[in-house]
């Protein structure tokens, strides 16, 4: 059963190995750091923290982090189980979101042109794509801006 908790110190210690590869392979576009460092990176710049369980271990993890102004970017790392709980996880991130939006008024991030799974569940809860960046922070690979914001 897939649950959503507080985050608790240790989760990405935990989460890290298992990273989807997609996931990693982000991680290390955006900022060059190895999945655990990466997360720790997310973690301690983020206003909010959530932590995805399924059948007692640690799915996933997401954020919410100060950008500029009223943006603020939202971001979510998980491991290949996701699609085992595929509907009860579209359920929890639309709640999540309302909730998040409603509070911070522009959410975004940006994500792999790869990436197409996380690009549609995107779209299902409510974010637009709209600018791509061929060359994503240097990295040579293109990357799609997302965002939503409160209506």
């Amino acid at each position: 059963m897939l649950e959503l908790r507080p985050y608790e110190s240790g989760d990405e210690v935990e989460l890290a190995p298992r990273l989807k590869e997609i996931d990693v392979y982000e991680c290390y576009c955006a900022s060059g750091l190895e999945p655990l460092a990466a997360l720790q990176e997310s973690i301690k710049d983020s206003l909010e923290l959530v932590t995805l369980v399924l059948d007692g271990s640690v799915l996933g993890i997401s954020g919410v982090t100060p950008l500029d102004g009223e943006w603020y970017g939202v971001w979510l790392l998980t491991d290949d189980r996701l699609p085992q709980c595929r509907k009860s996880f579209l359920k929890l991130s639309h709640i999540m979101t309302r909730q998040w939006v409603s509070k911070y008024t522009h959410l975004c991030n940006w994500v792999a042109l790869a990436n197409e799974t996380s690009r549609l569940w995107l779209a299902t809860i409510g974010f637009t794509e709209s600018v791509i960046d061929t060359n994503f922070m240097g990295s040579g690979e293109p990357f799609v801006f997302i965002h939503r914001s409160y209506a």
